[in-house]
């Protein structure tokens, strides 16, 4: 019988969602060769995120940006 360690599977599949997160950003940047719209503070708090507090304040952040930028 095969055990599963849960926690390994979390913790892959956290790292796969995080990984993911950054695709949309690296094809902008692929498309228009411009690399002004990146926030570096956006990407410090996403990739330092430890708590929900903390993600959701990164979150908030970047949608602020969006929004000012639309």
């Amino acid at each position: 019988m095969i055990s599963v360690n849960w926690i390994a599977v979390a913790g892959t599949l956290a790292a796969a969602c995080s990984m993911i997160s950054f695709i949309p950003q690296a094809w902008r940047i692929v498309k228009s060769r411009d690399t002004s719209s990146i926030s570096p503070i956006g990407l410090l708090l996403r990739r330092e995120c430890k708590s929900e507090m903390a993600c959701s304040l990164a979150r908030s952040a970047e949608q602020a940006k969006l929004a000012a930028l639309a």
